[in-house]
């Protein structure tokens, strides 16, 4: 019996790994992406999580003075 559609339901990491699998999929025109019709996100970080994010403003004000610069850069 022959797929017809694709319906992904994908959680937290495993969200940005299906929309990473689907941009690729979309640029090197594989079949599976054509018959994609649902992708369904569920706690998915698409703009990073909260501790990282937190983080990254830490490092951005551990760079701001000289003394704590060296600091920032354990970060990296």
């Amino acid at each position: 019996m022959p797929i017809d559609e694709i319906a992904i339901v994908a959680h937290s990491m495993g969200g940005l790994v299906a929309r990473s699998a689907h941009h690729y999929a979309t640029l090197g025109g594989l079949a599976w992406r054509g018959k994609l019709r649902k992708l369904v996100f569920l706690g998915t970080p698409h703009h990073g999580a909260p501790l990282e994010r937190g983080g990254h403003w830490i490092d951005i004000l551990l760079e701001a003075t000289p003394y704590t610069a060296p600091l920032a850069r354990l970060g990296v």
